[in-house]
C-alpha cells in the first residue's frame, strides 16, 4: 500500500510539473512572465472584451491593419484585466521593445480594464541613426504623439461601455496618426552641416566688411 501511494504521489507531482508550461502560456500577458508574439489582428484581447462583439473586434483590428498597410508603421492594441506586475506604462513598454523594437516606428496601446488605465509604448523621443549614410528620424515624434495619447486617455476614462469606447478610442488614434504620417517629413541638416553653412556665411560677412574698409 505504501509503495502504491509513493507511486501515486509522484505521479501527480510529473503531472503538475508537465501542465506548468501550459498554465503559464494561457496567460502570459496578464501575468507578465513572458511576452506573448505580435498578434496578426493587431489586438490582443487578453481580458475577452471583444467575445460577445467579433464584429467590433474586426472593426478595430482593420483601422489598426490598414494604417500599417498604408504608412508601413505597425500599431498594436493590448487589452487586460489587472497585472500582478508592473504597471500599464511598463508593460506597454515592453512590449513596444518586443514586438516593434529600438530605432524602429510604431505604437502598442495597452488598455487595463480593472483600472481603466492606458498608456502607450513609443519610440521615444526622434531617433537617429546611420543606416546606408542617411540619417533616419522617427515619423512620430513625442511633441506630436504624446499629446494624442493624453486624449486617448480622456477618451477611456469612466467609460461603462468598453467595447464602444476602444472602438472609438482607435478610430481617432488611426485619423491623427493618418495625418501626421501622410505629412512627408524631409530631414534637416545635421548639425556639422549647420556648423560649415554658419562658417561660410561667417567668413563671407568678414570678407565683405574687409572689402568695405579697403576700399
Amino acid at each position: 500500500m505504501r509503495w502504491w501511494g509513493g507511486v501515486i504521489l509522484l505521479s501527480g507531482w510529473l503531472l503538475g510539473v508537465l501542465s506548468a508550461p501550459a498554465q503559464r502560456s494561457g496567460s502570459l500577458g496578464r501575468l507578465s512572465v513572458d511576452m506573448p508574439k505580435p498578434p496578426p489582428s493587431h489586438v490582443l484581447d487578453l481580458a475577452g472584451v471583444f467575445d460577445r462583439h467579433p464584429d467590433r473586434f474586426d472593426e478595430v483590428s482593420g483601422l489598426l491593419k490598414a494604417l500599417e498597410k498604408k504608412h508601413g508603421v505597425p500599431v498594436y492594441l493590448t487589452v487586460h484585466a489587472g497585472f500582478l506586475r508592473g504597471s500599464v506604462a511598463e508593460q506597454s513598454t515592453s512590449l513596444f521593445d518586443t514586438w516593434i523594437g529600438e530605432g524602429r516606428d510604431g505604437m502598442v496601446l495597452m488598455y487595463d480594464t480593472d483600472t481603466l488605465d492606458l498608456d502607450a509604448g513609443l519610440p521615444g523621443a526622434e531617433f537617429q541613426q546611420m543606416r546606408n549614410g542617411d540619417v533616419m528620424i522617427s515619423r512620430l515624434p513625442e511633441e506630436q504623439v504624446v499629446p494624442i495619447v493624453l486624449e486617448l486617455q480622456a477618451m477611456v476614462a469612466d467609460r461603462e461601455d468598453q467595447v464602444a469606447s476602444l472602438v472609438e478610442m482607435t478610430a481617432h488614434l488611426t485619423t491623427q496618426l493618418d495625418a501626421i504620417l501622410s505629412v512627408e517629413h524631409t530631414p534637416g541638416p545635421e548639425p556639422e552641416a549647420w556648423k560649415i553653412a554658419w562658417i561660410t556665411l561667417l567668413s563671407a560677412a568678414i570678407l565683405t566688411m574687409l572689402g568695405c574698409v579697403v576700399s
